[in-house]
């Protein structure tokens, strides 16, 4: 192998709560504090939707100046500073987020994106392994995916297939996990399973030009040139423009 290394999967699901709000509780009241902290973090999340992050920024601040325990205000800024690569802003709008809402997922997840980002494998393994006991949590394949990668990161490699494995499980159509999971049935010896996993990537995942590339890098250790410069070639061609597609170019 190159020292490909697996790419590290922000995958946030922030809830864009648009909608109409008022000055008044509906029933000619002046609004609480509590609603004039959510009527502000729901215009933030529509500039946010609209992409327009500075008056996002601005209304999540007034926000929490009103209210300043809105864990749903914090998340939203702790995903603008994480974009932002201000990655100590962020872990802390996360980290209030969860102190105020224990079973915040969505918070949870990204504080372990976050934590990947840095490299702080241990740190991203005890924080996203509650998400997969979690019964409510709609994607668990996405912390396994995680998971994952601080293990293999760690060199822990068998527990690495086996977390990429129930990635897979739980989604079988889940691009970046097939990936993964092939590339380490590869790395731990399992080639034909590899084959077989990364084909799948291939056929599931129209496009997708990492499973090409580990294909490629497969069969070239292996001394099948022809088949690895037909994998190059698509990895290529699913991504031309690329740094991956650059290097998979370089290859033929």
């Amino acid at each position: 192998m190159s020292g490909h290394s697996p790419r590290l999967s922000l995958f946030a699901a922030l809830t864009l709560a648009l909608g109409c709000a008022t000055t008044d509780g509906g029933g000619g009241e002046p609004m609480s504090p509590k609603e004039q902290s959510d009527f502000h973090y729901k215009l933030a999340n529509g500039y946010f939707y609209e992409r327009q992050i500075p008056p996002a920024l601005a209304e999540l601040t007034q926000s929490l100046e009103i209210d300043p325990e809105n864990p749903d205000a914090h998340h939203l800024m702790g995903f603008i500073f994480f974009g932002r690569k201000d990655f100590v802003s962020a872990e802390t709008h996360f980290k209030k987020a969860l102190q105020i809402r224990p079973g915040f997922h969505q918070a949870r997840a990204n504080l372990g994106a976050l934590l990947l980002e840095q490299r702080r494998w241990q740190d991203a393994i005890e924080t996203l392994e509650p998400l997969i006991g979690a019964t409510l949590y709609q994607t668990p394949w996405v912390p396994y995916n995680n998971i994952g990668i601080a293990l293999e990161n760690l060199g822990r490699r068998r527990e690495s297939l086996e977390s990429y494995r129930m990635a897979v499980f739980h989604n079988p159509a889940f691009c970046l996990g097939l990936n993964n999971l092939g590339r380490m049935q590869h790395i731990v010896g399992q080639t034909d399973q590899a084959i077989d996993t990364l084909r799948r990537a291939t056929e599931k995942c129209k496009g997708y030009a990492e499973p090409h590339f580990t294909l490629g890098e497969l069969f070239e250790s292996r001394g099948d040139h022809g088949d690895a410069r037909r994998e190059f070639e698509a990895c290529w061609k699913a991504a031309p423009d690329s740094p991956l597609g650059g290097r998979c170019r370089r290859r033929l």
